[in-house]
């Protein structure tokens, strides 16, 4: 059933993936940039059947080739297809408690969630979420994942999702036209591969990094986690200031080079950010994300 219906979905699809990604998302009433993002208590009961499909469905090359097909007509599918039970997930960047909910729900009872996140206030929004509602299978570190261990100045944007570290010539949307950023501040920084051995975490299996340009440098500082992961997803959007060229490339050419497999999702229609006319104009579509795996 899992296959069927993801195979109807490509076939639909056809050879448009703009139109695609506009029909699609208007069809089940996501939000452009992703399937998952804010979507109410109605929609809830999607998603107990996809975990349920993901998890009776095995891993394997097909369903990695058939999840970046998909890609090449959304630019993201719900976790819910990428995370199966007994995970253990890592995600850098995450402020929002649905996801994080749904994160725990995605790897269960024998699974564990890490999230990594920079900004202090977003903590302090998600531990009492967490206690609340008794996530026991997620654990959250305070630190902004980098290339190293060090100190480094962290963006404080006006919604959390803007925040990033102050990396000179990186550019969201966001930013085009606009002071996108409040304050400054100092923060800890740290490589994935040193956070994780720091808590005990040994294995990893699903990996997602949104940190809003600095997803390459992420990278490189989990050389030795990702010789254990299978599944990887980082946000692809920004772009360099100077040149305008987009930053995924980059990322996808060094996790050739860690051995994985890789597809860029489709691009969407600037429409997901708080933005003037002109500089959706002038930004165009935005660039899609990275989709990687092994085989």
């Amino acid at each position: 059933m899992y296959a069927v219906v993801l195979s109807l979905i490509v076939v639909t699809a056809s050879q448009r993936p703009r139109a695609a990604s506009y029909v699609w998302s208007r069809l089940f009433r996501f939000n452009t940039t992703t399937w998952e993002s804010d979507m109410d208590s109605k929609r809830d009961i999607m998603l107990t059947p996809l975990r349920l499909m993901n998890t009776l469905i095995d891993e394997g090359a097909w369903k990695n080739r058939l999840r970046a097909k998909l890609l090449s007509y959304r630019n993201a599918l719900p976790r819910e297809l990428m995370i199966r039970k007994g995970d253990v997930a890592i995600q850098v960047g995450m402020w929002r408690h649905r996801n994080v909910q749904r994160l725990s729900k995605c790897v269960g009872d024998a699974g564990r969630v890490i999230l990594i996140e920079a900004d202090k206030r977003n903590i302090d929004h998600l531990l009492p979420f967490l206690e609340e509602n008794a996530l026991n299978n997620v654990t959250v570190v305070h630190k902004a994942a980098w290339n190293a261990r060090g100190q480094f100045d962290l963006c404080i944007g006006h919604e959390p999702s803007h925040n990033r570290l102050n990396v000179p010539n990186v550019q969201m949307l966001g930013e085009v036209n606009r002071h996108a950023f409040m304050e400054m501040t100092s923060t800890e920084v740290d490589t994935v591969d040193n956070i994780l051995a720091d808590i005990g975490v040994s294995d990893a299996n699903y990996v997602e990094v949104s940190v809003n340009g600095v997803e390459l440098q992420v990278l490189n500082g989990m050389t030795q986690t990702l010789q254990r992961v299978t599944r990887l997803f980082a946000a692809g959007y920004a772009r360099a200031k100077d040149t305008h060229d987009p930053l995924n490339r980059r990322a996808e050419k060094f996790l050739q080079q860690q051995g994985f497999r890789t597809t860029i999702t489709c691009k969407t229609p600037p429409t997901q950010a708080d933005f003037d006319r002109a500089a959706a104009s002038e930004w165009g579509w935005q660039e899609g994300h990275i989709f990687g795996w092994r085989e």
